[in-house]
């Protein structure tokens, strides 16, 4: 299954923005959650910083956009609510990024 990107297994995915302001810091998010995204079969498929935002359904700035992808909705939902990714995410919200918009999730 993944991670590594090229498998076409049926997969999860959703799509997240959040408002980065420090991207150093968001960077060692990004890198301290990869092991846990691995062991739920995730991997990052997209991520993007955005110059500007012309909507959002909510009153939030987004200037950062990303998608995970997993091997099922189970394990995309196992994966957040593991207790390491929830503590990296509690040591880097602040200091990194504001919280997560989750905009969308599908089965691909």
């Amino acid at each position: 299954m993944f991670p590594v990107t090229g498998d076409t297994t049926v997969s999860y995915q959703v799509l997240i923005g959040i408002n980065v302001l420090n991207n150093e810091s968001f960077v060692e998010f990004h890198s301290a959650i990869q092991p846990v995204l691995y062991r739920y079969e995730g991997e990052f498929s997209y991520d993007i910083d955005v110059p500007s935002t012309l909507l959002t359904g909510r009153v939030i700035k987004i200037n950062h956009v990303y998608t995970l992808r997993f091997t099922s909705r189970v394990k995309m939902e196992e994966f957040f609510s593991d207790r390491e990714y929830l503590l990296v995410r509690g040591r880097h919200i602040l200091k990194s990024f504001r919280p997560e918009q989750f905009i969308f999730g599908y089965d691909q």
